[in-house]
């Protein structure tokens, strides 16, 4: 019998990398040659920058690549939305209950609910099994800054973040002032088996506030490095 070989080297999965607010097909030939992995394309997110009507919006989540998310702090009127849209996977941010969840989740709409973490701690914690319950598919830690949610440009703590993911039990993201020097600081975010990858807007963008090939580039190679 022949000797066994060496060990096959078995990959790390790959990292995924998520950036918001993408306003125009350019922003998403943008993300897409850079690797991205998901756009987030925000529709009922009142006052934000990347806040587009509802038939802009559908244009960009008929999108292939990068696949495209809706973004939405909308409750009141989030079924119709999702309908008028052609949203195939939502990321709720605010406060939607669970049976909101649900009624996506049973529509085929596969659902991203936003844990906001302030003062150090998780302010929707106690709903997290409700959420699951009713079908999340994965969870997104994000830092608040006082009342504002999303987009804060504002980095969470890792040790907060770590000590909420190991409560979790399911897959989820992580956004708050993400860039692309960030994945030592979190490494052991990074080492939980339920982390996903990252979700960036702030650090993809210039100084003008447009999404910039070279820093979207820089994100990917900080997070996602060399993918199979």
């Amino acid at each position: 019998m022949s000797a066994p070989g060496p060990p096959r080297a078995v990959a790390a999965p790959a990292t995924v990398v998520k950036v918001c607010g993408a306003r125009t097909r350019e922003d998403l030939r943008v993300l897409a040659g850079a690797g991205v992995d998901l756009a987030g394309v925000w529709c009922g997110v009142p006052g934000g920058h990347a806040d587009l009507r509802p038939d802009v919006a559908a244009e960009l989540l008929a999108a292939t690549a990068p696949e495209p998310v809706l973004v939405t702090l909308r409750g009141e009127g989030l079924l119709d939305l999702v309908r008028r849209t052609g949203a195939r996977r939502v990321q709720l941010h605010g406060h939607q209950p669970p049976n909101l969840v649900r009624g996506l989740v049973r529509a085929g709409v596969s659902v991203i609910k936003v844990l906001h973490l302030r003062g150090g701690r998780c302010l929707q914690e106690g709903l997290v099994p409700a959420y699951l319950r009713a079908g999340v598919s994965a969870f997104l830690l994000d830092a608040a800054d006082g009342d504002r949610l999303g987009s804060t440009g504002t980095s969470a703590d890792p040790a907060l973040v770590a000590g909420v993911a190991a409560r979790l039990g399911a897959p989820f993201l992580l956004a708050g002032g993400i860039t692309p020097a960030d994945r030592g600081r979190f490494s052991e975010v990074v080492a939980h088996p339920g982390f996903l990858g990252v979700d960036v807007d702030t650090a993809a963008r210039d100084a003008r506030g447009a999404l910039s090939a070279a820093r979207v580039a820089a994100l990917v190679r900080g997070w996602a490095g060399a993918r199979p």
